[in-house]
């Protein structure tokens, strides 16, 4: 044979090489993502990593394990023990550091693209459906967010144990010795430690050999059943049970455990509707974003006269956006992407004719149409198209309300699936030489393409500015965003007095923006009650900071201030006077007195799972502690103990019957507790209605009952009543109109809210 041919053939046999492909896709990936090593700390990185000082506790990494993932808790309980390990072990080594953590979630995703391409090449049978696979996964940007944003790292380290638990049942799936059950079960286990949809993977495992059967001409029920496997999946389930409970008992027992803020998941208060058809939206979300994942258009990116540019940093982060945008032909391209789906952004629907639906009904076709004929075929992509299912049930939002409605993050594990279904389907062993040259130019042009996007969508991950910069401008309707733009301006405003004026304005126009785009966000009244204290107008800055306190999860500048403003004790104070009960409780457990001024700091603070103890000891039938009952009533809604709470007001209003606005209150959480409170909740609401029928609470609260009670009509007479009432400069306002407005939205037919 001619050295030239040889060399030819011995290049081919190389390249063909499992591990020549993974070690590609890692350097892919590490050349993508270098740059991030540089990042600052973003979005949800400041309160999980930088600002959460249990990571700075010597022992802390001993209590991980049964400790919430965010340090106040969350609407979810969420318990992500293996990721917040490492964070611990990071802050133990190198403090907080930003580089460090980066350069971990670089080489993680560098890993797992590896795995991927070795995983392809398993499931494929062809060393170029690795190549083909890896690189698509390893350069498509909708990864970005999980390797640019260090909380990522729960998404990344859980998929790379479902990889690896995939790998370990197609290697020993013929010869599934006890050992090697144990040592799958102990990836399963080490993928639901890091995010909890890890655990799925065992149901994609039994898909996987349902394919494999159907392959190789075997019945699905075929023996030998693999029961040890069972039985390791069984102990699996079993500890992780326990680890919730422990979590939830122990971890959770004094954090505040809340619902789901609607602008996380507008799909909490959505109609029947709603709930069975934004699943199809959010489908075509997600393939929108897979097949194009860059808008178009010819405008220029940042309006030179945008409010959003006028602070110290925006030039900055003005300049690093720039290579989000280039030119092709008199074309601008910019990222599609966004981290963050606000309810204006991704709305709910009712009916699938929106574009965006359609696309999801057209991707479920796609899925159903090759899942039947890859069944026929018995081809082993079948495991891969019946697994895209499970890995995206919970994200879906479908069986389970999760904390938001759609994340590109929650894509992950989809996205393991995806190329190595589309790449499945090629023929390689047909192809002629010409068509493996055409196929691999083809590929080499979409993974420089993808590659390009990812780098413009990970600049915007490099600053919190950046990232604040580029959604207030590429994706305005993001209400989270404005209103964290508006609190940024704030920011500046209140340490820069020479431009106080100037910045203020700016952070109101923001801040009333985050407000139009959906009511009910804290930090947006927050920064107009801060402003109003300023400018000091206090009667304004308390209705503000009084409505931000309420919907806020935590203690904050809001409160700070309403102390400022009724002399009240500040948040160390606080501290200070919990530590001092506690101590004088130590010496004298039976102080009642002792134990009422601790109820009442600990609701203060927002622990009221401390408190409860107190107040169902202090709080009996006879009680007539106007005050410590209502501070039960308000500790029982913070753990969502409606029920509770609502037979707390029927003693409130026994107490004080002429209050109209505890009988508006009570109404609101009778209604919410639902069963055989509504009947008092009716009542309440029209006793308010009837003491004070100038007040719009009162009416929205009896519009409240009939949307509960399933009469929207009566509904939408009372909300549009309670919104005549209120004044314009009532901040409650905008939130009556957004309640009507979701009202209407059940039903197409009905006027428009004003």
């Amino acid at each position: 044979m001619p050295k030239r041919l040889q060399e030819s053939r011995d290049l081919r046999q190389w390249l063909a090489r499992p591990a020549v492909a993974a070690a590609t896709c890692a350097v892919v990936a590490l050349i993508l993502y270098g740059p991030a090593i540089f990042h600052e700390f973003t979005y949800d990185d400041v309160s999980i990593v930088a600002n959460d000082t249990r990571l700075d506790e010597p022992l802390f990494g001993l209590e991980v394990w049964v400790s919430p993932w965010w340090k106040n808790g969350s609407a979810m309980m969420e318990s992500r023990p293996l990721v917040t390990f490492t964070f611990w072990l990071q802050s133990q080594i190198h403090g907080k550091i930003p580089m460090p953590f980066m350069a971990v979630n670089i080489v993680l995703f560098a890993i797992l693209s590896a795995q991927v391409a070795l995983l392809s090449w398993r499931w494929i049978g062809h060393a170029w459906g690795g190549w083909a696979a890896g690189l698509l996964f390893a350069a498509h940007p909708i990864h970005v967010e999980v390797v640019a944003n260090v909380v990522g790292r729960a998404e990344t380290l859980s998929a790379i144990f479902v990889v690896l638990a995939m790998q370990l049942w197609l290697r020993w799936r013929d010869n599934l010795t006890n050992r090697r059950a144990v040592l799958i079960g102990v990836t399963i286990l080490l993928a639901g430690l890091s995010k909890e949809s890890g655990y799925l993977v065992a149901p994609m495992l039994g898909v996987i050999e349902i394919a494999w059967r159907r392959k190789e001409h075997r019945p699905i029920l075929d023996k030998p059943i693999p029961w040890n496997f069972v039985v390791v999946v069984m102990i699996v389930a079993g500890l992780a049970i326990t680890q919730r409970t422990v979590m939830r008992d122990i971890g959770g027992a004094n954090h505040r455990i809340v619902m789901v803020s609607d602008i996380d998941n507008p799909l909490m208060t959505a109609s029947a509707t709603e709930r069975i058809c934004t699943p199809v939206k959010v489908v075509g979300q997600i393939g929108r974003l897979i097949l194009m994942p860059v808008d178009v258009d010819r405008t220029e990116p940042l309006p030179q006269d945008d409010p959003a540019l006028e602070h110290p940093g925006a030039r900055a982060a003005a300049k690093a956006m720039s290579p989000n945008t280039w030119r092709f032909w008199d074309w601008r391209w910019y990222s599609a992407q966004s981290p963050d789906y606000s309810p204006r952004m991704l709305m709910p629907t009712n009916h699938l004719g929106e574009p965006l639906s359609l696309l999801g009904l057209a991707c479920l076709l796609v899925w159903g149409g090759l899942t039947i004929w890859t069944w026929r075929k018995r081809s082993p992509i079948l495991g891969a198209l019946l697994a895209m299912p499970i890995a995206w049930a919970i994200p879906s939002n479908t069986f389970l309300l999760i904390g938001t409605i759609f994340g590109e993050r929650l894509t992950t594990q989809l996205t393991l699936f995806l190329p190595i279904a589309i790449v499945g389907l090629i023929p390689f062993d047909r192809l002629t030489r010409r068509g493996v040259w055409a196929a691999a130019v083809g590929l080499a042009i979409v993974v420089w393409g993808l590659g390009v996007a990812t780098q413009n969508y990970r600049s915007v991950w490099s600053a919190g500015d950046n990232l604040n910069v580029y959604m207030v401008n590429r994706h305005p309707l993001s209400g989270r965003f404005q209103a964290f733009m508006a609190r940024r301006l704030m920011a500046f405003g209140l340490a820069i007095p020479e431009k106080r004026k100037d910045f203020f304005e700016y952070a109101e126009y923001h801040a009333d923006l985050a407000d139009e785009y959906w009511p009910r966000q804290a930090i947006a009244n927050m920064v107009r009650g801060v402003i109003a204290y300023e400018r000091g107008d206090l009667v304004t800055a308390k209705k503000l900071l009084t409505l931000a306190a309420q919907w806020d999860s935590s203690l904050g500048l809001a409160e700070e201030y309403l102390a400022k403003i009724e002399g009240g004790p500040t948040l160390e104070e606080l501290k200070k006077r919990r530590a001092q009960l506690e101590a004088q409780l130590e010496k004298d457990p039976d102080n009642r007195q002792d134990k009422r001024a601790l109820a009442m700091v600990l609701v203060k603070l927002k622990k009221p799972g401390g408190a409860i103890k107190y107040f169902e000891e202090l709080c009996t039938p006879e009680s007539d502690d106007v005050e410590l009952l209502a501070a039960y009533a308000d500790a029982l809604l913070l753990l969502n103990r409606f029920g509770s709470a609502a037979d707390i007001y029927v003693h409130r209003i026994r107490l004080e019957p002429g209050r109209w606005d505890l009988y508006s209150d009570g109404a609101i959480v009778a209604t919410y507790a639902g069963g055989t409170h509504l009947k008092i909740a009716k009542q309440w609401a029209e006793e308010a209605v009837r003491l004070n029928p100038d007040a719009p609470e009162a009416w929205m609260a009896l519009g409240q009952w009939y949307q509960t009670s399933g009469d929207p009509t009566s509904a939408e007479k009372y909300y549009r009543e309670g919104i005549r009432r209120a004044p314009p400069d009532d901040p409650k306002r905008s939130h009556y109109q957004l309640m009507l407005e979701r009202l209407l939205s059940t039903d197409k037919t009905r006027t428009k809210a004003p």
